[in-house]
C-alpha cells in the first residue's frame, strides 16, 4: 500500500473497510473542524498505488470531532473500520 502523508491538522483518521479510501477529521486554526476524503488510485503505467488527496473540505463545518464523526457514519455509502 502506498504512503500517505498527513495533512497539518489531522485528529482522527478512519480508513474505510476497503482500505480504498481514507477520511481525515481536521483541526481548523478557528477550532472547529473538517472532514477530508482520500482516495487510493492505481497508476496502470507505472504499476503502483497512490493517494488522491482532495484539495477542499467535505461540506460543513463541526464545532467537535464527535458531530464530525457521526456525519461520517451517517454516509450510506460509507463503510469504515472503527
Amino acid at each position: 500500500m502506498a504512503f500517505r502523508e498527513p495533512r497539518q491538522g489531522e485528529i482522527k483518521v478512519f480508513m474505510t473497510t476497503d482500505g480504498r479510501c481514507c477520511i481525515s477529521i481536521v483541526r481548523r486554526p478557528d477550532g472547529t473542524y473538517n472532514v477530508f476524503v482520500d482516495t487510493l488510485k492505481h497508476d496502470e503505467e507505472e504499476d503502483c498505488d497512490y493517494w488522491l488527496q482532495e484539495s477542499s473540505p467535505r461540506p460543513g463545518l463541526f464545532s467537535n470531532i464527535e458531530t464530525a464523526v457521526r456525519e461520517i457514519r451517517s454516509w450510506r455509502d460509507c463503510h469504515i473500520k472503527i
